[in-house]
């Protein structure tokens, strides 16, 4: 192994732990902890299978018309996610 941690570990513990930093906290004073998270969870979602990446996104996508107070932080998230994996496709092509 080589340091990188297992998709088990990232989808059973990363992501619900830095899914909550980000939901759970919401007021103003706390922005750089959720930029931070939507940030930890773009680079997640990058190390993700195809299967649980779609799901992740598809998750968030769903979400987005019935979380009208999280809407911005959701668009951020789904736009970081894409993001992420379009530079990592670029990379692997280059």
């Amino acid at each position: 192994m080589n340091g990188a941690l297992s998709v088990n570990t990232l989808t059973a513990f990363m992501l619900p732990l830095v899914t909550h930093c980000m939901l759970g906290h919401t007021m103003n004073k706390e922005h750089n902890l959720v930029s931070q998270a939507i940030s930890s969870l773009g680079t997640i979602s990058s190390r993700l299978p195809w299967a649980r990446y779609y799901a992740m996104l598809k998750h968030y996508l769903k979400k987005l018309p019935r979380e009208k107070a999280m809407q911005k932080t959701i668009v951020r998230l789904v736009l970081i996610i894409i993001i992420k994996v379009i530079i990592l496709v670029i990379i692997l092509i280059t």
